[in-house]
């Protein structure tokens, strides 16, 4: 995996649909949520072909205002968990990623909360591609993510361009392979669950 990596989105399908590319264009993650479903299911996958599916995160719970999604390999193997604090997530975006064992070790998190009242004023300004024109990223929300340690190792932009909201995510610090593989589903969380 080569980073940046890009995000990229697909909303107007029965299902909402992202696609993680690398910085060479090579698809490193896809992965799809049904809509309207009482229990959220997200599943990642290694490509759009959908032949392998490599995590699925499960809902918990129907109605669930702190979010918990166990997360399991192809092999049904339980790789961790993540848990959103909903009375947290009112003021300031964040999931806590689990390991197996139950040990926290990667935090998502919104940095700079206050941007989100100006990203969203902006947005609301109906020209299309108005917001790619203006040097405005220091309005947008950024998020990042933290070890268990509060080491900041990546960042995470939101994007806007041709109508569709994608992601920069840039690598700041490195992370074992464990830590790397919980901070990309960590992410995924981030935009699959918001």
């Amino acid at each position: 995996m080569q980073f940046p990596l890009f995000v990229r989105s697909k909303f107007l399908t029965l299902m909402n649909e992202w696609t993680i590319y690398d910085d060479n264009y090579n698809e490193v993650f896809y992965f799809t949520k049904e809509r309207f479903k009482p229990r959220e299911r997200i599943q990642i996958y290694n490509d759009k072909t959908k032949k392998k599916l490599m995590y699925e995160m499960n809902a918990r719970k129907i109605i669930d205002f702190d979010g918990e999604y166990p997360i399991t390999n192809f092999k049904g193997e339980l790789v961790g968990t993540v848990e959103r604090d909903g009375y947290e997530s009112l003021i300031n975006t964040q999931y806590v990623i689990y390991n197996s064992s139950g040990q926290r070790r990667i935090i998502v998190k919104r940095n700079y909360s206050w941007r989100d009242y100006i990203d969203i004023a902006l947005e609301a300004i109906p020209i299309p591609g108005l917001l790619d024109l203006l040097p405005i990223d220091f309005l947008r929300s950024k998020y990042m993510i933290v070890t268990h340690e509060a080491q900041h190792v990546i960042d995470i932009l939101p994007t806007y361009r041709n109508l569709r909201q994608g992601f920069e995510i840039d690598m700041l610090d490195d992370l074992d392979a464990e830590d790397l593989e919980l901070a990309m589903i960590g992410l995924i969380a981030l935009m699959v669950i918001r």
